[in-house]
C-alpha cells in the first residue's frame, strides 16, 4: 500500500499552501524509520468563483495536481492499493463508498467539495480515503523537495479522449458501468450496489479508457432522442462501440462533455437499426438488410 499524505492551511494573502509526502509500501515491515520518497509543498491560489470551503478545494485541487499531473505515484496508476490522508472530513465524506454505491453521490452536504471530488470518485474511486489532523502531520526534511505552483479556476477532472474530443465521467456513469456490464453477473438490489468489490469500479475505469476512444457518434431516430433529451436535457450526444456493443450518453456541460450514462440494450438496438450496423443477435452477427 502506498499514500499520499497532505495537510492544507490558509495563508495571509489569501493562497493556501498544501505540505504533501509520498510513501511507499506503508504495510510492510521497516526495519528503520521509515522516509517518504517525496514531498514538498504545493501553493494554490484559488478563483473568486469558489466561495465556501475554500481551503478544503484548494486541498483537492492540490491531490489532482498530484496524482493526474505531476503523477507523483507513477503514470497510469489508478487507486489500486492508494491511501490518501485529507486534512478535511469533508473530502472523505464526500469519497464514502458505500454512499456512492447506493446513492451515486457523496455523504457530504457541502456541494462544492463533492463537486470538486468526481475525479476521485471515479478514476481513484478505489483508494482509501482517510482524515488526518494536524497533529499527525510529521515533517521530515528532503534533499530534494518538489514545490508547485498552481491556479484554480474550475474544478478538476479527468477525461478520456473520444472521436469528439476529452469526455469526463460521471459517479452515475461509471455505477451503470459497473452495474451493466463489469459486474452484471453479482446479485444486488435496485440501485444498490453495495455486493459489489471496488475493485470493480477499477475495472470498469481500464474498459471505459479501452473501448471509448473506439466509439464512434451516431444516430438515434427523433423520437428516441426526444426522450433521450426530456431525461437528460439539450445537447446530447450518442457514440456506439462496436465491438462491445456499449451505446453512451454524452452531455455538453460548461466544462466539457460529461458521460451520463452507459444504455441499456434498447438503445443498442435502435442504434444499430438506425445507424445500419451489425448487432449481436444471440451468438451471431446480423449485418444490416438481415433486420
Amino acid at each position: 500500500m502506498d499514500k499520499l499524505a497532505v495537510s492544507t492551511k490558509a495563508n495571509p494573502d489569501g493562497t493556501f499552501s498544501t505540505r504533501w509526502q509520498w510513501w511507499q509500501n506503508i504495510d510492510l515491515p521497516c526495519p528503520e524509520p521509515r522516509l517518504p520518497k517525496a514531498g514538498g509543498t504545493i501553493t494554490a491560489s484559488l478563483g473568486p468563483r469558489w466561495t465556501e470551503d475554500r481551503a478544503a478545494l484548494a486541498e483537492i485541487g492540490a491531490i489532482h495536481h498530484l496524482l493526474c499531473v505531476a503523477q507523483v505515484h507513477g503514470k497510469n496508476r489508478l487507486g489500486v492499493n492508494l491511501e490518501i490522508g485529507v486534512t478535511f472530513g469533508a473530502i472523505r465524506k464526500a469519497l464514502n463508498k458505500s454512499s456512492l454505491k447506493t446513492k451515486g453521490h457523496g455523504d457530504t452536504e457541502k456541494y462544492q467539495v463533492a463537486f470538486f471530488t468526481k475525479f476521485l470518485a471515479t478514476k481513484f474511486f478505489e483508494a482509501k480515503i482517510v482524515t488526518e489532523g494536524a497533529s499527525k502531520w510529521r515533517d521530515v526534511d528532503l534533499e530534494s523537495p518538489l514545490d508547485f505552483e498552481i491556479e484554480i479556476h474550475r474544478a478538476p477532472s479527468v477525461e478520456i479522449w473520444t472521436a469528439i474530443g476529452g469526455v469526463s465521467i460521471t459517479r452515475h456513469a461509471l455505477n451503470r458501468v459497473v452495474e451493466r456490464r463489469i459486474a452484471c453477473d453479482i446479485e444486488h438490489a435496485k440501485d444498490d450496489l453495495t455486493p459489489i468489490p471496488d475493485a470493480k469500479w477499477t475495472r470498469a475505469w481500464k474498459w471505459l479508457q479501452r473501448v471509448l476512444p473506439d466509439s464512434m457518434p451516431v444516430f438515434l431516430p427523433d423520437n428516441v432522442m426526444r426522450r433521450i433529451a426530456f431525461k437528460y436535457g439539450e445537447g446530447v450526444k450518442v457514440l456506439l462501440n462496436v465491438g462491445s456493443q456499449s451505446v453512451f450518453i454524452l452531455k455538453l456541460a460548461p466544462h466539457g462533455w460529461d458521460m451520463v450514462t452507459l444504455t441499456g440494450e434498447n438503445h443498442n438496438n435502435w442504434v444499430t437499426v438506425a445507424n445500419k450496423l451489425p448487432r449481436l443477435c444471440g451468438q451471431r452477427i446480423v449485418q444490416p438488410g438481415a433486420y
